[in-house]
């Protein structure tokens, strides 16, 4: 199985909307399709999401436009403090990891691995980039192997 160079990007709207198609599918229950798509679009007007959401998409790197991402994510940017000893204070930026997702046919090609391995990157070399964390339901063992480490919540 051989795929041209895959990149992780910022997803187009065209593509943010696919996102919501996909999940709405799986994580929606309860909810009609469409109703999970209003939330989706609620969601996504507010004034948080617009100005610190990214939508996530691993895509080939010669159609970035594609309307077919082999995998996706949330990443949510927050403002953050790291205090070290009592007197070193550092302020930078936060990001949270949410909505990891492989649609059912491309699971088992190693696409959210390989989505994972990227954005550890993109956002550890981020300017002021202090940490990322992680919300999972399938455990954190995946999720080790690309750098993430669990650790007890100690302050939120």
């Amino acid at each position: 199985h051989s795929d041209p160079k895959l990149v992780l990007v910022p997803a187009t709207p065209a593509q943010v909307r696919l996102t919501w198609h996909r999940t709405g599918i799986e994580w929606g229950k309860g909810l009609t399709l469409d109703q999970y798509l209003d939330r989706e679009v609620m969601l996504q007007a507010t004034d948080f999401a617009q100005s610190h959401m990214t939508v996530y998409v691993l895509v080939p790197d010669n159609d970035r436009e594609t309307r077919e991402p082999l995998a996706h994510c949330d990443v949510f940017e927050r403002p953050a403090v790291h205090i070290q000893g009592k007197t070193v204070v550092q302020s930078g930026l936060a990001y949270s990891i949410a909505s990891v997702f492989c649609p059912p046919a491309y699971r088992g090609w190693g696409y959210a691995s390989m989505m994972m391995d990227q954005l550890y990157t993109i956002l550890k070399t981020k300017p002021n980039s202090l940490a990322s964390t992680l919300y999972s339901d399938i455990g954190p063992d995946f999720y080790a192997r690309f750098g993430w480490r669990t650790y007890p919540a100690q302050q939120i």
